[in-house]
């Protein structure tokens, strides 16, 4: 199988990529390696991917795993596999697989694996002036303060006492205690379901969210549909109880959360226009459109995690 390997080296979890090479070697002997430049994932996969490529894997967080989805997807031979190694500060996207614990064996069933599709997301943020910014997501794409937490994180970056989880946690309280909310109009499918005060509005493809909240827990990645998980404006005491009840799984008990499933999803922004996310990477806000593309993306990965 002749591999292309795309290594975030500044990703979380790099001190083990000496013995995750090692394994690499004797799993997929002779597999090239791209090391990513902070920005250029995309570009670098198109350049990399060839009609000789039987796999891409990408080494890194949910961030790696999105642009190199994004970069696989606009190349020439979109039809090449694709696969990933857990990693990264939230690793959102791998838990909805069943990885096996260490990376040798989670490289072996990569190899083992059967081809199969699942659905990839398509996010266009309309900017102004006409300009339209397209982007694909795999996991969940997201505006309001899960922007402005993705965005602190990025300019928080470098050397810290704390474990990235924990920083991840620490920063989200910070902002969600600060903030005041976003005006939006979501729609589903062309009909209008909400029109108010936003705290968080996340479109997911996968069922996790936020470094660990199984915030879509009937989310499959292989169902043609999207599903929406809106969380509305409540204050900084009430926006906090909601940040709690998502960190415990509890959040489907909340009126304040409400949940839907299409196959397009509208968000416009009406005064203000708030950060928005894809992948855990930040993307120029306005008003958004989310849809599905249906089976689009080849991958081989050990069994998906029931929903629920």
């Amino acid at each position: 199988m002749r591999v292309t390997v795309i290594r975030n080296p500044v990703a979380g979890g790099a001190h083990r990529w000496p013995a995750t090479a090692r394994a690499l070697a004797e799993i997929f002997p002779g597999y090239s390696l791209v090391e990513t430049v902070r920005g250029m994932t995309g570009p670098q996969v198109r350049a990399a991917v060839a009609p000789e490529t039987d796999l891409v894997l990408a080494v890194g967080g949910d961030g790696t795993v999105g642009q190199a989805v994004d970069g696989l997807l606009t190349s020439l031979y979109p039809q090449t596999a694709f696969a990933f190694l857990p990693g990264g500060t939230g690793a959102d996207f791998s838990r909805n697989f069943d990885w096996p614990a260490t990376t040798e064996r989670q490289l072996q069933a990569i190899a083992t694996a059967a081809p199969r599709r699942i659905d990839v997301g398509v996010l266009q943020s309309h900017v102004g002036g006409g300009e339209v910014k397209t982007t694909h997501f795999i996991n969940v794409a997201s505006t309001g303060v899960s922007g402005e937490i993705v965005a602190a994180i990025e300019a928080n970056r470098g050397p810290s006492r704390l474990p990235a989880f924990l920083r991840y946690r620490l920063m989200s309280l910070v902002r969600i205690a600060r903030y005041r909310g976003a005006s939006l109009r979501i729609s589903v499918d062309g009909k209008r379901v909400y029109d108010g005060a936003v705290l968080v509005a996340a479109v997911t493809n996968g069922g996790w969210f936020g470094a660990g909240v199984r915030a879509a827990p009937q989310a499959l990645l292989d169902d043609g549909q999207l599903d929406l998980v809106f969380a509305r404006h409540c204050g900084a005491i009430g926006n906090l109880k909601i940040f709690a009840a998502f960190a415990n799984g509890s959040h489907a008990n909340l009126s304040a959360i409400k949940t839907h499933r299409g196959q397009v999803i509208d968000i416009e922004p009406h005064g203000k226009i708030p950060m928005a996310e894809a992948d855990g990477e930040v993307i120029r806000p306005g008003a958004l459109r989310f849809s599905i593309l249906p089976q689009a993306l080849t991958v081989r990965l050990p069994p998906a995690v029931a929903p629920g």
